[in-house]
């Protein structure tokens, strides 16, 4: 059973923006009673503003918060701030050793990398610049 006091905490941390994990280590109450009183009391979620514009952002319940009211103000955002992205990973191409920058996961720093080592150099093929690939039948 919670207190008054808990109650009331649980309340203004909620309007704070704290989410359940962090009101429940701060508290020392299990994650699942901060839910439950949370859901049965509607305990409001303090809104966030759109990084780009300002405005209100409508966060869905149950999901990841978001931080932009549109992929408007998210597009326009960070063609602004392109050097605060950080989820690229190094990686090293198989073909030509050499490191390089990219999201997700990639083998290759380059297509044509990835054509010289899964198709082979295009003078080990028998072709040349000059002919572009269109050999002809003998």
């Amino acid at each position: 059973m919670l207190t008054d006091e808990q109650k009331d905490k649980i309340g203004t941390l909620r309007m704070a923006g704290w989410g359940y994990r962090s009101i429940a280590n701060k508290l020392e109450i299990s994650v699942n009673t901060i839910k439950s009183f949370c859901r049965r009391h509607d305990v409001p979620v303090e809104r966030g503003l759109c990084r780009y514009c300002g405005g209100n952002v409508r966060d869905i319940p149950g999901k990841k918060k978001k931080i932009f009211c549109n992929d408007s103000c998210r597009s326009k955002y960070w063609a602004e701030h392109r050097n605060e992205i950080s989820t690229a990973y190094v990686f090293t191409c198989r073909h030509c050793g050499k490191e390089f920058r990219a999201y997700g996961r990639r083998k290759y720093c380059s297509e044509p990398c990835y054509f010289a080592e899964r198709f082979g150099d295009s003078s080990e093929s028998g072709l040349s610049d000059d002919n572009e690939g269109n050999r002809q039948m003998e």
